[in-house]
């Protein structure tokens, strides 16, 4: 899972440096531009402990993103073969590898800054289009989001450079499922969980 590893890193370290969802959300834009600049803020305070940032990238990747619903769009139509414990294993893994891209990035951050550049609504789904600014050029990223009723805008999929984090992992997920089952799958993912604090 080499390609979907990347970008899982990326996205869903992108996704956890813009900090907790506020009780009552707004706009997309609104709400991801404060949480990155409060979350950059913190993210390069080297006064900071480094387990007390993974701890609050832990708890920030687990509010922020609909990790049940990125499971489901990254499997596709598999996501109906599965049986019902599959399936809530599969979430809890897959929750594993999100925050583990999570921790890498806040581990290895080294001052970029991200900047909100626009926003596509279209009822509960939102585009919130950004770039990561590095030393000698930027990365477009599209952070997509949903919102359902009485809940605040949560990520499903981040896309970076155009290239989704979802349809990377669909591809990866068929193609395990393709050559061996359900249980290789989670087997393979069972393998790549992050140590325990």
């Amino acid at each position: 899972m080499m390609l979907a590893s990347r970008l899982g890193l990326l996205g869903a370290a992108l996704a956890a440096l813009l900090g907790p969802t506020p009780a009552e959300a707004g706009s997309p834009t609104d709400d991801l531009r404060a949480r990155i600049d409060h979350v950059l803020r913190i993210a390069g305070d080297s006064t900071v402990p480094s387990a007390d940032r993974r701890a609050s990238v832990r708890a920030v990747t687990a509010d922020l993103f609909d990790v049940a619903e990125t499971a489901r769009r990254a499997l596709g139509p598999h996501w109906l073969e599965a049986s019902p414990t599959q399936q809530r294993e599969f979430v809890a893994l897959f929750t594993g590898v999100i925050e583990s891209g999570a921790l890498m990035y806040v581990d290895r951050y080294d001052g970029e800054a991200v900047e909100i550049v626009g926003e596509r609504l279209q009822g509960d789904q939102a585009v919130v289009a950004a770039r990561v600014v590095i030393e000698g050029g930027a990365i477009p990223v599209d952070f997509r989001m949903l919102r359902r009723p009485g809940h605040p805008w949560r990520l499903y999929d981040v896309a970076v450079g155009g290239v989704g984090l979802v349809a990377n992992y669909r591809a990866q997920f068929t193609k395990i499922l393709r050559a061996s089952s359900w249980d290789g799958l989670l087997a393979r993912l069972r393998a790549h969980q992050p140590a325990s604090p």
